[in-house]
């Protein structure tokens, strides 16, 4: 063990280039060569996350920089993650999925301290919020309905599987490393994102992705109300209150004025 040294500063221009390939692909529609690439995308994940544990397997307050390298070494991923969402590929959902999924089941039977093993829980958690805001920012809506709607499996010391919206999804949002402090979490989440060159790409940044952020929360937390409504028992940290109003309430008048953005957001909630 040992602590863990900081990022590497692999070049920004290397995700975007291959988030613009990807972009490509999927444009031209090559959804299968896409889904190929899944892959060896986890065996780049299981050599960086071996890596970096064992440089943080004793020192779980390293957990933090120990996540921000584990997302900023594997941009590949990002890369492929975003121009999914960007693109609205619906097909391409449940691989995407899946390999957050597997992302999850990376701390399945380790022992030692929960803050370093869960590390990459904080990258599975990351990516699917940067799904969800470059979704609804590009008004990707088939893929913003999935990311709101659809569960997804986790184990904890036990066989039997359990099934979490993607929005209330502890491994997701309640991290060892943070105490289990899900706005601790959402603020390292806004952090990679600032520091993400597709993101800004997108035309993401400053302000405007704090507003966007919320925004996206402010919805989950909406579809979570609902579910609850529908008798079932989810839990969410509403995070976005911590905020200013004015910083949600754009995308409540541009619904009530744009038609089409509002059919958009309402797919998630099964209008």
């Amino acid at each position: 063990g040992g602590s863990v040294p900081g990022p590497s500063k692999a070049s920004s221009d290397s995700g975007l280039q291959a988030y613009q390939h990807y972009v490509d692909l999927l444009v031209s529609g090559n959804q299968e060569k896409v889904r190929l690439d899944f892959d060896p995308l986890k065996s780049s994940f299981t050599n960086c996350w071996q890596v970096i544990y064992d440089q943080v397997r004793n020192t779980p307050e390293d957990a933090p920089l120990a996540a921000e390298r584990l997302i900023k070494e594997q941009t590949q991923t990002s890369a492929l993650l975003l121009a999914i969402a960007r693109c609205d590929r619906k097909e391409l959902f449940r691989p995407a999925k899946l390999f957050l999924e597997f992302l999850t089941k990376a701390s399945e039977r380790q022992a030692g301290y929960p803050a370093a093993f869960q590390v990459p829980h904080l990258q599975a958690g990351f990516l699917y919020m940067a799904m969800s805001v470059v979704a609804l920012h590009m008004e990707s809506w088939e893929m913003f309905n999935l990311l709101l709607t659809e569960k997804f499996e986790w184990y904890y010391q036990s066989r039997r599987p359990f099934y979490s919206y993607g929005s209330q999804h502890t491994y997701f949002f309640h991290h060892e490393a943070f105490g289990r402090r899900a706005d601790k979490a959402h603020d390292f989440y806004r952090k990679q994102l600032a520091e993400n060159s597709i993101i800004t790409e997108l035309g993401l940044k400053d302000e405007g992705l704090l507003d966007i952020y919320l925004q996206v929360q402010l919805l989950m937390s909406l579809r979570i109300t609902q579910f609850l409504e529908q008798g079932n028992d989810p839990f969410l940290w509403p995070d976005f209150g911590r905020f200013d109003h004015y910083r949600v309430e754009p995308i409540l008048d541009r619904m009530f004025h744009d038609n089409e953005y509002a059919k958009g957001i309402l797919r998630a909630f099964g209008y």
